[in-house]
């Protein structure tokens, strides 16, 4: 059963890291926040948020956290920004037009992206970008604790490191959309529904 909570607002960027939530975007017909909304936080699981960081500045299109270091696509600039210190201060990444990026939750000076098709990995926060092996066609990818995950349109890979080696996970998917990983869980989103595992994609149960 889906449960509606909280304040209505446009996100656009959304991450969750150590209990906390954080989200990006527009002002909804109830809060009296600037437009864009910069970094909105929650701790009590998206039922109250509050402004933290650039408020009225930037709309992240895709956010992610880990630590103390934040990263994320500034639609209104045109970049991709970063920050090591929770977001006093932020860097411009140069990095190619990208369909994917995360940060791995264990290490979060390190990030994976997805652009032109190629797995691409920096260990600096971003200074620089280095091409890891990975399978032909992937244009999504995130990292767990413990594994990263790459994925084409019909197949997810699975590796205990972004060098790999990059092994295909047994279920396939008729058009991938979207997908998450935390833990031992998964969510693919694709033309068929949303699948979900809870033992690290051995198995796929479609709930939709």
């Amino acid at each position: 059963m889906r449960e509606l909570r909280g304040e209505e607002f446009d996100v656009m960027g959304l991450a969750a890291d150590d209990g906390l939530l954080y989200a990006s975007g527009h002002p909804g017909p109830t809060q009296s926040l600037p437009d864009p909304l910069g970094v909105l936080v929650s701790n009590d699981g998206g039922r109250t948020w509050n402004p933290e960081l650039l408020t009225g500045e930037v709309d992240f299109h895709l956010l992610r956290v880990a630590g103390d270091t934040m990263v994320g696509v500034a639609a209104n600039y045109g970049a991709v920004m970063a920050s090591t210190d929770r977001g006093e201060t932020w860097s411009r990444l140069a990095i190619p037009t990208l369909t994917s990026l995360s940060l791995n939750p264990a290490q979060p000076n390190e990030i994976l992206l997805v652009a032109d098709g190629l797995l691409q990995v920096s260990t600096d926060t971003g200074q620089t970008f280095s091409t890891a092996p990975a399978p032909e066609g992937i244009f999504l990818e995130e990292w767990t604790a413990s594994t990263a995950f790459v994925a084409s349109s019909s197949t997810l890979y699975k590796s205990s490191t972004y060098a790999g080696p990059f092994v295909a996970l047994p279920t396939t998917f008729n058009n991938v959309l979207s997908f998450g990983a935390h833990a031992d869980a998964l969510i693919v989103l694709s033309d068929q529904g949303v699948h979900i595992s809870r033992d690290g994609g051995e198995t796929f149960t479609l709930v939709s």
